[in-house]
């Protein structure tokens, strides 16, 4: 949350599953005139958002939306060893964030002990993500 893209696309930021909805003030200040849509699938956690942005023209209220599809999809992944795999989960995957937080210096004494620690040869893993597409 700390690096937003230099050129972001025309249009409404869209931030999921917003709950508490703590990136607002960021987001506001960053992105000062820019519409900010903030969409939950538990409506408990959509009014909690709607609460905390009580008051903001630029925040629409998070009502009336239709789920149109949600399904589990999953896709076969194969790394040819351990260390593209932990480049691929440290610069774009699920540790980039620990990998931003840390910085490089962290990073790189993980990589050696991962190393250290991975077996050789090929990497298989068949991660899931939920797909949903809701409509306003």
């Amino acid at each position: 949350m700390h690096a937003l893209p230099q050129a972001l696309p025309e249009g409404p930021v869209l931030v999921p599953c917003c709950g508490t909805f703590p990136e607002l003030d960021v987001l506001t200040g960053q992105l000062p005139g820019r519409e900010i849509v903030g969409i939950d699938l538990s409506a408990g956690m959509a009014a909690r958002a709607r609460n905390r942005a009580a008051g903001n023209p630029l925040v629409p209220a998070l009502e009336g939306a239709t789920l149109e599809r949600d399904e589990l999809l999953s896709f076969p992944m194969v790394h040819p060893d351990a260390d593209t795999f932990f480049t691929a989960h440290t610069r774009s995957g699920p540790m980039r964030p620990l990998a931003d937080a840390r910085g490089e210096e962290f990073i790189a004494v993980l990589r050696e002990e991962f190393l250290r620690r991975a077996p050789e040869g090929e990497w298989r893993h068949r991660p899931s993500a939920r797909h949903i597409v809701a409509r306003a």
